[in-house]
């Protein structure tokens, strides 16, 4: 018999197909016999899985047995012993707990949608009004509005009332810019008479889930009847402003823009961080219209970038690594916007080269969502060039092609492209991870495994005298890199943070000694004579149209470069880099590494993006 476990990965493939559809589809799953019934033994089957899911997802068992065992026992509504595709689905759409515990909520607009949730204080159901009781998660609590009820209390009539997100086209703003009070379990102050607000013994006071506002009951006739969606207003995606043809159905919903708003975009990559993405998309749906915040796991940029498309005035709020960055990028790109616009970075996981550049750190260490939204709003718009990179391989019949079988994962360029040592130690990272994923837990023993993985190739030293087998040219003059130095490691990069916010060209600090390279900026009449200009004063931006090449000595150079106490040796600054290397060499861009074969790499500017500057630079 399938698992509740194996189940509900089953489920989550059927995401946009309606509870009905997926409560058959766990009827047929658990009709053993397939006699289109399901028997006694059957359903309590059923609901020890049910209750070993819950126990697994901390919930208190001890209210959600009897809850099921209940439904159970009515759903049988003819009393013949067994209970039909029918009589499940009426019972499963009545059970709001269970609805829950599968994922199933439904999508339906001012309905909520529930989460199980453990609470650290004293929490009162907005139903019975009652204390909620337990020693792990004790209730069920919507998304969108933070609605409170016991699971017993979780009644199909419950689940009304919710936010409205959207409105028909023949409704006026007077009647959906209205505030959504929902009672109690919070402390606060009231924004009318500045009193203090407690629900120490019950529930009390009332605030807006747009606004934000809080006020006592005996205050709520003073505050003003419309909404003016408080501190975040400029971010929302108002309800007035999406409308729908037909008002019973959230179909071909259109936004109509608003002055002073600049609706803000929120792409989610829930794989990336560990869980932290999963528990943002809950707080972005409540901080702000749940229709603007889309999850990449379903259907990836495309499906937010198309409902936002019409709308010339919006900000996009990317959520996610490098890679997701990237991955936005690219789909930007498909789609003809008569106004491009401008990306901020949440950054989750590690690395986070381009976040660190921007100024919103290397990753999201759970501070408060409402403050970065603030900074969101005061953030400037810069432009960052983005490369192509052409691959063309070169024959060699010393080199078997089996072994330079991978492909070049991406050939756009965002961060930085790099061909080496640090390559060869991110591709054995890379290869580990891939086989062995459960070794890779948590940061500690990433940095761990990178250590070790270093170790090894500073003890082969097999890229030692790299600049003897790679020729570059830079704006198609030739960089003399084959005397007097000796190289493991070539990089060419696009922003100032490489390897997890290092500085390998050395914006703040750099020493003479580091530059050993010319730097040109234009070609004379002659090819073969360049004007020069001193590399040490030579700043980095993304957005100069110039790309940096810069050379490692060896992995203990790279290391000191981590470490802060070294940069790169600067080599030249240019608009376009040729390399061709003489037998297969391990590279990498924006982290993504792979085998390649005698090649020559042409890189060569791509285009511009919009991206959103923090207006307090961190590099976290």
């Amino acid at each position: 018999m399938i698992s509740v476990k194996e189940l509900v990965c089953c489920l989550s493939l059927l995401e946009a197909g309606s509870p009905e559809d997926k409560l058959e589809f766990v009827f047929k799953i658990y009709d053993a016999d397939g006699n289109g019934f399901l028997d006694a033994e059957e359903l309590e089957h059923i609901v020890d899985q049910m209750t070993i899911l819950a126990n697994n997802l901390e919930w208190d068992v001890n209210e959600l047995r009897p809850i099921l065992q209940r439904m159970i026992v009515n759903m049988d509504t003819n009393a013949d012993g067994k209970v039909s595709l029918s009589e499940w689905k009426n019972a499963g759409l009545t059970t709001v707990p269970l609805l829950a515990l599968l994922g199933m909520g439904t999508s339906d607009d001012g309905c909520h949608k529930f989460i199980m949730k453990h609470f650290k204080r004293p929490t009162y159901c907005n139903r019975c009004r009652r204390l909620l009781f337990g020693l792990r998660k004790q209730g069920l609590s919507c998304i969108y509005c933070k609605f409170t009820v016991h699971e017993q209390c979780a009644e199909l009539e419950v689940l009304q009332g919710c936010i409205t997100t959207y409105c028909s086209r023949n409704s006026t703003s007077q009647e959906i810019n209205v505030h959504h009070w929902v009672e109690g379990n919070f402390t606060s102050r009231c924004s009318q008479c500045s009193k203090s607000i407690t629900n120490i013994t019950g529930l009390s006071g009332l605030r807006c889930r747009w606004c934000q506002r809080t006020v006592h009951d005996s205050c709520r006739p003073t505050v003003d009847v419309e909404c003016d969606f408080g501190e975040l207003r400029c971010h929302v995606l108002q309800p007035f402003s999406l409308c729908s043809p037909n008002p019973s159905c959230a179909v071909d919903l259109q936004i109509k823009p608003v002055e002073g708003v600049c609706p803000l975009l929120v792409l989610i990559n829930q794989k990336s961080g560990g869980k932290q993405g999963s528990k943002l998309m809950r707080v972005f749906q409540y901080l702000l219209n749940p229709r603007q915040v889309f999850d990449l796991g379903k259907g990836g940029p495309g499906p937010g970038l198309k409902f936002f498309k019409e709308d010339i005035n919006f900000r996009i709020l990317c959520c996610g690594g490098d890679g997701t960055v990237g991955w936005l990028l690219e789909e930007m790109d498909k789609i003809n916007f008569s106004s491009r616009p401008s990306v901020a970075v949440l950054p989750l996981g590690t690395g986070n080269d381009l976040a660190r550049c921007l100024g919103w750190g290397g990753g999201y260490r759970k501070e408060d969502l409402k403050e970065i939204l603030k900074l969101i709003e005061k953030s400037r718009t810069v432009k960052m060039d983005r490369w192509r990179l052409d691959v063309t391989t070169l024959p060699d019949a010393s080199i078997d092609d089996s072994v330079c079988k991978h492909k070049i994962p991406n050939n756009i360029m965002n961060n930085y492209f790099s061909i080496g040592i640090d390559a060869s130690i991110a591709l054995r990272f890379h290869n580990m991870r891939e086989k062995h994923p459960e070794k890779f837990s948590s940061r500690m023993r990433n940095k761990l495994w990178y250590f070790e993985f270093g170790t090894i190739e500073t003890l082969r030293s097999k890229f030692r005298n790299l600049q003897e087998n790679v020729e570059i040219e830079c704006d198609d003059v030739p960089l003399n890199i084959a005397d007097g130095m000796t190289l493991e490691c070539i990089a060419v990069l696009n922003i100032s943070s490489i390897y997890g916010g290092s500085d390998l060209w050395g914006n703040d600090t750099h020493r003479k000694e580091d530059v050993l390279g010319t730097g040109y900026s234009e070609l004379s009449s002659r090819m073969d004579v360049l004007r020069d200009f001193d590399l040490a004063k030579v700043e980095q931006d993304l957005g100069d149209e110039k790309l940096e090449v810069v050379g490692l000595e060896s992995c203990i150079h790279l290391a000191q470069v981590k470490s802060g106490i070294q940069r790169g040796k600067r080599l030249c600054q240019c608009s376009k880099v040729t390399i061709r290397t003489k037998q297969k060499f391990p590279m990498q861009i924006d982290g993504e590494p792979w085998i390649q074969g005698p090649s020559q790499i042409v890189i060569t500017h791509h285009n511009r993006a919009s991206m959103l500057m923090s207006p307090v630079h961190s590099n976290g």
